[in-house]
């Protein structure tokens, strides 16, 4: 697919916009701007998840919001990085050093071991249980009082088995859920008022041609990146399963900078040679509250984790069918599409 490139004047001067590919909401394909008469400087702009539509005026905006924070875009120099966030501007960083709104503490990680994109799926204990949730507010700043109120609603459902995949986290491993008696509890969650047999709608009517399967929507979690013992990310919002398409372009395109959609924040990347960079998002105009993880990881080593975990999505497909047949959550012939449709598989 070639990129569409577009034309903009903006206060007098003359740009050209592409959307690389013509791929909005993957990771790597934000809009680069650029002078049309002039080799100066380059904008790079990503507007996602925040904005669906781009139109002209958005575009013109960023460019004036760039320029009056040091964008040059009448001689060479380095890349600006732009944001979209909630209705503001943020500048994310350049091809020579990132750059934030803030600039946190960031903790690089040595692997001594290789990586593991581990698919895990979000489990929000609150949902599941009565009990109050801890006074102490955010899970990363206290994580011990989190994990134990995670492990106690657990408890309260009879269930022993599960934990996060790290204290304070909310994400399990996703072959444990589906092999835990909360998981048919969970899928009939997710399947509620789908439309499809079984599952009526908010108007009582099924969907028995499944023209509205869309409504069906995947399941919240996605692939954690682990070394060994220590997990280094982990899916943010708006993340499901399909974010293993975004490992895969990020290999394929090598983009100098870049971010990676994983959900929003998403995490910086720099590609140099034949490594990358990954360093932790931050997506709040606040100032960050821990350290912010770093890590290089090798081109081979990371092809190799997105191969395994190509591997664990096609188990975890069949076990997600096994679990919809055997406790008789949707008809025979509707669980392998059903399934995929939870994996947000074509």
């Amino acid at each position: 697919m070639r990129s569409s490139k577009r034309k903009i004047v903006v206060d007098g001067v003359h740009y050209e916009w592409l959307i690389r590919n013509n791929r909005l909401h993957y990771a790597n394909s934000r809009i680069t701007i650029y002078r049309a008469d002039i080799n100066g400087a380059t904008l790079y702009f990503d507007p996602y998840p925040w904005l669906t539509k781009i139109r002209p005026q958005i575009i013109a905006d960023a460019i004036r919001f760039a320029i009056a924070n040091g964008w040059q875009p009448n001689a060479k120099g380095p890349v600006m990085s732009l944001r979209y966030c909630e209705d503001s501007f943020l500048i994310e960083g350049s091809a020579d050093k990132p750059q934030h709104h803030y600039d946190p503490k960031v903790t690089y990680i040595n692997l001594g071991k290789p990586i593991d994109l581990c698919p895990v799926i979000e489990i929000q204990p609150y949902q599941w249980s009565t009990r109050s949730p801890p006074s102490v507010v955010g899970a990363k700043d206290h994580p011990a009082e989190w994990s134990a109120y995670f492990l106690a609603c657990m408890a309260d459902l009879g269930i022993e088995e599960l934990a996060p995949i790290a204290d304070g986290s909310m994400f399990v491993n996703a072959f444990n859920v589906v092999k835990s008696p909360l998981m048919p509890r969970l899928l009939k969650r997710e399947l509620s008022e789908t439309g499809i047999p079984g599952y009526p709608d908010d108007e009582g009517r099924e969907d028995r041609h499944l023209d509205h399967s869309d409504l069906i929507a995947g399941l919240t979690g996605g692939y954690a990146v682990i070394s060994g013992d220590r997990v280094l990310l982990e899916p943010q919002c708006c993340c499901d399963f399909s974010n293993l398409n975004s490992w895969k372009i990020l290999i394929q395109d090598k983009p100098t900078v870049s971010t990676i959609w994983i959900g929003h924040p998403e995490p910086t990347v720099m590609c140099h040679g034949q490594q990358f960079t990954i360093r932790e998002g931050w997506e709040s105009s606040s100032r960050p509250t821990r350290h912010i993880i770093a890590f290089t990881v090798s081109e081979t080593t990371l092809r190799q984790a997105v191969l395994q975990a190509e591997q664990k999505a096609d188990e975890l497909y069949t076990e997600l069918v096994k679990t919809l047949l055997q406790h008789q959550l949707v008809p025979h012939n509707l669980a392998p599409y059903v399934a995929k449709r939870l994996m947000n598989q074509d």
